[in-house]
Formats: structure tokens, C-alpha cells, sequence
């Protein structure tokens, strides 16, 4: 950017900031609505749609692209015009061909929540109009001109929110970890003082919690959480309970944890799903007692011939 500042200069910065901000927002809701759809299929024993699926990538793809043009456009760099350009052309792809004929074919959009989507469309057609003015009175650098400086700023944004969106993607902490038993805090290991591991309990209880495996011992020896894995299951039920606890991922929201994004009817079928999951664990495991978990009663016995 050219040294002497102008109002067009503080302008662009501003839109810069708020559209980098926005991409990022947008992210977000792009993560949850996908984990939702991962969440519902599961409680079913099915994957999400090819369509939700289809649609979960673009719309992460799209914020990611506002973000990219917001962080550049924030950095002054000529760059950001093409990264406007190329997400107005997405938004305007999504909003008049692949919504209405693929994405919301079989399930249309609330008519409110699409005008708002058209009215933020118009105001970034506007913004990006007003950039490509600003760039082509050279108030944006060309990447050869920009200073060290504004290019680490700028890769260090760009690699944090990749490393943020991989996080949320594809790492899913199962670990023994920290929690409450008993109105206590204690802290879950592999295995009790004497070395005895946590998958050898007599007394399992399958129960999803955020960021746990989902089976815990009972013994009275032994107190935590270890995987399916670590049990002579059949692969296919390994599999489902695994399924069921990543389900559970979605019902928590870190940012908001008061409220959860699920509603009662998704909390009552994953439930109902855990209970046969617990028959079938019963059903392979003959020797071990088993148990489920729910919200009603607690602790409950589940036996090899419970109907599922």
C-alpha cells in the first residue's frame, strides 16, 4: 500500500478485518452444521448424505475463501482482489444454480434465512466493487512489493486458521481423562495403582461424554473410561459404539456450553441407540455384566435378551 494514507486506505482495512472475522464465523457454523449431520445419521446407524455432505465442503470452502480475502485485503495486498472476486463468483454459483437445483432440492430453505443470504451476497458484491477500485488506483500492494513483515502476518493468520479447521475436522481426543464419579473429581487412568487394566472390569458401562471413551469400568477397584477397542468385539460393533460416541461430539458446544445445539429428540434417539448398543455388548461379552447410562434413571443393567 501506497505510503500516504487515505480514507480509501482505512476503508479497506476495516472491510478486511470484518470480512476476515466473518469468514471465520461462517467456518464455524459450516463445522457445526456438519457435525450435526454426522450426529443425526449416526443416531440412526447410517452416514450423512451424499448431498450434506457435498454441501458441508462448499460451504467450509466458501467461508474459507472470505476469510482469505479478508485477511490479505487486511494485510493491503493486491492479492485480495482475485480472493474476492473468486468467492463473489461461488457465492453467486451457490446462491442461483447449486442450491436451489442440488443442494436444496429435497429440502428447502427457511425463505427468511435465504434473503439474508442474498442481502450479505449484494453488500459483498459491493465490497468487492470497491476493492477492485481501490486496486486499480494501486491503494493495494502487489505480493513482490510486500514487506516481510506483512507476508509473516499474513502466513501466520492463513496456517492458524488451517490448523483450526483440521483440528475440528479430524482430531478427536478419546483419552482417559479428568471428570467427576460420585460428586468427586477424580482423575481416570489405563489402569488402577496395581496395574490392572481399565478393559478387564467384570462391570461395564457403556456412556458417551464429550471427549472420553465410551465405555467405563465399574469394578469396585477400578474407575475410568477405555475403548471398544481394547475389548474382543466384533469389528462391526466396535465400529457403531465408536459411531455413537463421535455422535455425542455434536450435542456440546465449547463456545456456548450452557446450551446445547441438540434438542430433546435427539438426545432421547441417541439414547435409545446406546441402550442397543449396550444388548449387543452384552450379547458378545456373556461374562461381563453390562450397563447403560441414561438421563432418567442412571446407571441401568441391560441383559443378553432385551429386545433391541
Amino acid at each position: 500500500m501506497p505510503g500516504s494514507v487515505e480514507l480509501t486506505d482505512i476503508v479497506l482495512r476495516l472491510l478486511g478485518a470484518f470480512y476476515a472475522f466473518a469468514g471465520f464465523v461462517a467456518t464455524r457454523a459450516a463445522l457445526m452444521s456438519l457435525f450435526l449431520d454426522r450426529a443425526i445419521a449416526a443416531i440412526g446407524a447410517q452416514k450423512p448424505s451424499r448431498i450434506e455432505v457435498n454441501q458441508s465442503a462448499w460451504l467450509i470452502s466458501s467461508a474459507a475463501l472470505v476469510l482469505v480475502g479478508g485477511v490479505l485485503l487486511l494485510a493491503g495486498l493486491q492479492l485480495a482482489a482475485l480472493a474476492f472476486v473468486a468467492s463473489a463468483l461461488g457465492q453467486a454459483a451457490y446462491i442461483f444454480l447449486l442450491a436451489p437445483r442440488y443442494f436444496d432440492r429435497e429440502d428447502p430453505p427457511d425463505p427468511s434465512g435465504r434473503r439474508q443470504t442474498t442481502n450479505a451476497f449484494v453488500l459483498y458484491l459491493a465490497a468487492t466493487a470497491f476493492i477492485l477500485w481501490a486496486a486499480w488506483r494501486e491503494r493495494l500492494t502487489p505480493i513482490e512489493q510486500a514487506s516481510p513483515v506483512e507476508i509473516a502476518a499474513v502466513s501466520a493468520a492463513l496456517l492458524a486458521y488451517a490448523v483450526y479447521v483440521a483440528r475440528s475436522l479430524w482430531w478427536s481426543p478419546r483419552q482417559a481423562s479428568t471428570g467427576t464419579w460420585g460428586g468427586e473429581e477424580s482423575v481416570y487412568d489405563e489402569s488402577d495403582a496395581n496395574g490392572r487394566p481399565l478393559h478387564t472390569s467384570s462391570r461395564i458401562k457403556l456412556m458417551a461424554e464429550v471427549g472420553c471413551y465410551p465405555l467405563w469400568a465399574l469394578d469396585d477397584d477400578l474407575d475410568g473410561c477405555f475403548a471398544p477397542e481394547e475389548l474382543p468385539l466384533s469389528q462391526e460393533l466396535i465400529s457403531d459404539i465408536d459411531a455413537w460416541a463421535e455422535a455425542n461430539e455434536a450435542s456440546y458446544d465449547p463456545e456456548n456450553p450452557a446450551e446445547s445445539p441438540w434438542t430433546l429428540e435427539q438426545f432421547d434417539a441417541h439414547e435409545a441407540e446406546g441402550r442397543k448398543l449396550a444388548v449387543r455388548l452384552k450379547r458378545e461379552l456373556p461374562d461381563r455384566t453390562v450397563f447403560t447410562h441414561t438421563r432418567a434413571v442412571g446407571v441401568v443393567e441391560v441383559h443378553a435378551d432385551d429386545p433391541l
